[in-house]
């Protein structure tokens, strides 16, 4: 089984940590590649913290999870998703943090990750050790999709360092507590493309050091140009940016 899809069912946990036969069970999900959960309206966690369902479930390669207003947590704070290429989540009403910086970690073949509707997210990768502020790698992602994220501060509030290596485009759109997308230093080698929709608090785009050498086209629909004066100068000193505004306010 390379793929499973649920939808419209009201369990609260969708892989109960403990279960008769668990050995077996983490055995039969381990093929799986293809995970999509829709409409599950009571889903509070997919899994809880055990062992081998964090082992099982490290073969996944597409996670897409909507119209889940019940969940809490998309996975455990130490989960691994070394094979993961596509992350979708889509109208997770409670969902507060996406992943945590441990399990950020492990996302090197993640390339595209989308986060829409989720209207109590406010960062989407979250710290959970005092103190520890590592650099976290996303290899290959190459296309990052924030829209319609109310209660988004930045992608992360700490002080980590973010190399994205393969980015190419960021699309930020109708999150307009958004105050800047990363507190440490920020390289985005291959970025080309900034699209900021809607978010009138965002000062700059980086409290760190910022690297954006192949940046060629940053777009600002609706937003206070006088408060993303930072953001602008940040980015366009770096390269020879075009600024295109489609509208002011």
């Amino acid at each position: 089984m390379e793929k499973l899809m649920a939808a419209c069912s009201s369990f609260k946990e969708f892989l109960p940590s403990r279960l008769d036969g668990m050995e077996e069970h983490a055995r039969v999900l381990s093929p799986i590649r293809h995970l999509e959960l829709d409409s599950l309206h009571d889903l509070e966690h997919l899994w809880k913290s055990n062992s081998q369902l964090d082992q099982a479930l490290q073969t996944l390669e597409t996670l897409r999870v909507r119209n889940c207003g019940s969940l809490i947590n998309l996975a455990p704070s130490r989960a691994s998703f070394q094979n993961l290429t596509n992350l979708d989540v889509w109208r997770c009403e409670r969902l507060v943090k996406l992943v945590t910086s441990t399990t950020a970690k492990s996302l090197a073949q993640l390339t595209r990750m989308k986060v829409a509707g989720c209207i109590m997210v406010t960062e989407i990768v979250a710290n959970e050790e005092e103190g520890i502020k590592d650099e976290i790698v996303f290899s290959k992602l190459v296309i990052l999709e924030l829209h319609l994220l109310p209660s988004l501060t930045s992608f992360c509030s700490e002080k980590h360092s973010f190399d994205f290596p393969s980015l190419v485009e960021v699309n930020v759109s109708q999150c307009p507590g958004m105050k800047f997308f990363s507190n440490g230093a920020l390289s985005t080698p291959k970025l080309r493309r900034v699209n900021l929709t809607k978010v009138e608090k965002m000062k700059f785009f980086s409290n760190g050091a910022l690297s954006t050498p192949k940046l060629r086209r940053v777009n600002l629909t609706k937003v206070e140009k006088k408060n993303l004066n930072t953001t602008i100068q940040q980015l366009s000193t770096q390269t020879k940016a075009q600024i295109a505004e489609s509208s002011s306010s």
